[in-house]
């Protein structure tokens, strides 16, 4: 019995303090999704920003990701509240790597993972920033999964969605015989040369 009472008390410490995350500036201060050892701890999220359209919440993801870092790649997910329809952002992480992130797709009880969303840092001697890479392209297809990127050259908000855009539409600069794409640009945020350090867990 005292084992069991000792269980409950520290999952209710995990639901407290997974209540009590913030976001960045860039969003309201709403409770996020705490993923403790893969699973999901905070399973409201009635109070989170909410956004009418895909491309909407992926703009505000995209600020985000530029307040985590300039410099390294960081990531999240965009899901979708099955009560309403509207699309919430989930955490923000990074690797600390300039070229790569990997995400993470948990996600609240109630909702569906829709959409990821990755930075390009502004790299242009290291890779194509405004292009998907093509292993973000194999993933986007594997998985049937929407993708966007913000390249933080340009401030765009690029999407791709593999039941309707070409992955190999554009043949790389200086890449003779790779192809790739820079799908559809759908927003747009304001981007600097000023360089932060990354933030996770807002």
């Amino acid at each position: 019995m005292k084992s069991l009472i000792v269980v409950l008390g520290l999952l209710g410490g995990l639901l407290v303090a997974g209540a009590q995350m913030k976001t960045s500036a860039a969003d309201a201060p709403d409770p996020l999704v705490d993923i403790v050892m893969g699973k999901v701890i905070v399973t409201d999220t009635s109070k989170m920003s909410a956004y009418d359209t895909l491309e909407e919440a992926a703009v505000h993801a995209a600020q985000r990701l530029y307040t985590c870092s300039q410099y390294y790649e960081c990531s999240g997910i965009i899901a979708k509240r099955e009560s309403d329809g509207k699309f919430i952002n989930g955490p923000v992480r990074s690797d600390y790597s300039g070229d790569s992130v990997q995400v993470n797709n948990g996600h609240p009880v109630g909702t569906e993972v829709t959409a990821s969303i990755h930075s390009h840092p502004c790299h242009e001697e290291t890779h194509y920033d405004t292009f998907f890479s093509p292993e973000d392209l194999m993933g986007f297809i594997m998985h049937k999964q929407i993708g966007f990127m913000v390249d933080f050259c340009t401030g765009d908000v690029h999407e791709f969605d593999p039941a309707k855009d070409s992955p190999a539409e554009t043949e790389l600069p200086n890449d003779e015989g790779t192809f790739a794409t820079h799908g559809r640009i759908v927003g747009h945020i304001v981007v600097s040369k000023f360089v932060v350090e990354p933030n996770q867990g807002f």
